[in-house]
């Protein structure tokens, strides 16, 4: 993309009529000096073009002549008008030969003025030469110092490419770490639902068997007051042991229930509270099999004494 002018053209213009009217030469270096900055090549060019460009001071349509010649060809005219005599034709010869000879003087004086114009025209291109070369060196310095930035700059790209890749790969092994640690989480959580619900599983299995274990042995004291329906004192004193029994087995149910709940509320620490669940349905287990086993001693020992009052009778 192409840079702004940092001048625009009139004020290049402006700054080479003050050069000029301050007596120096304008140059590439003097317009540069008088702007303060700027590339002297470019202001140079647009002051030549503005300088070919420029009207010139007495728009004529054609060079003027001398002013003798100019004298002499209108006393010319007038003596022809006058009378072609004899006189007039010696005088007319003698304004020939003086017109000669001011136009020979004429053309003298235009030579050397052409002379001294070019001189004048090859000290200004020696003056534009030694410009030029003083700009080249300024130019020669100013792109010495860019490459000198630009090679920084591509010593800088490159160490800023090399963090960039190194960068690349941490985020690339993060991303991994990331996935792997989303997918152990993942197990995590399906390995505690798991848990969690066998340990809902085995609270309700526990509450179904000690709803049965209270059934059988409502069924079983209910029984034993009808067949002991003589035995009252007894079968009154097992009833009361029953029902302590079964409040303590209530209690129990009761105590595994709130267990339960909190493995529920608990999530955190669900494995713990897993193996806890385990361990008391385990003992509510035993202690089922232990009521069981009391509540078949107590049937039996009933049946016993229910069988000695008839063999004493």
């Amino acid at each position: 993309m192409a840079r702004t002018p940092e001048f625009s053209k009139e004020e290049i213009v402006d700054a080479g009529i003050k050069v000029r009217e301050a007596g120096r030469n304008v140059t590439g270096s003097a317009l540069r000096h008088q702007l303060g900055g700027g590339n002297p090549v470019r202001m140079l060019r647009v002051w030549e073009t503005h300088v070919a460009t420029e009207p010139p001071a007495n728009d004529q349509s054609g060079p003027e002549l001398p002013p003798e010649v100019a004298q002499e060809v209108e006393a010319l005219n007038e003596a022809l008008i006058a009378a072609l005599s004899a006189a007039a034709t010696e005088r007319l010869a003698k304004l020939v030969t003086d017109l000669n000879d001011k136009a020979t003087r004429a053309a003298t004086a235009v030579a050397k003025e052409a002379l001294d114009a070019a001189a004048e025209q090859r000290e200004e291109a020696e003056r534009k030469l030694a410009d030029a070369a003083e700009t080249m060196d300024e130019l020669d310095a100013e792109v010495a110092a860019l490459k000198g930035q630009l090679d920084e700059l591509k010593r800088h790209l490159a160490e800023t490419q090399a963090k960039a890749e190194a960068q690349a790969v941490e985020i690339v092994q993060l991303r991994e770490r990331l996935a792997a640690g989303e997918q152990a989480m993942k197990a995590a959580a399906e390995q505690h639902k798991a848990e969690l619900a066998n340990a809902h599983e085995a609270g309700d299995r526990l509450r179904t068997e000690l709803g049965n274990a209270r059934q059988d042995a409502a069924a079983k004291i209910e029984a034993l007051r009808t067949e002991n329906g003589e035995l009252k004192g007894l079968a009154k004193a097992a009833e009361q042991a029953h029902a302590e029994q079964r409040e303590a087995s209530e209690r129990e149910a009761a105590e595994q229930k709130e267990k339960v709940m909190q493995a529920q509320v608990e999530r955190d620490v669900a494995h713990k509270e897993a193996g806890l669940a385990r361990e008391e349905s385990a003992k509510l287990a035993g202690k089922l099999e232990a009521l069981n086993t009391q509540n078949a001693a107590l049937l039996a020992a009933l049946e016993g004494r229910e069988q000695h009052p008839k063999e004493k009778k």
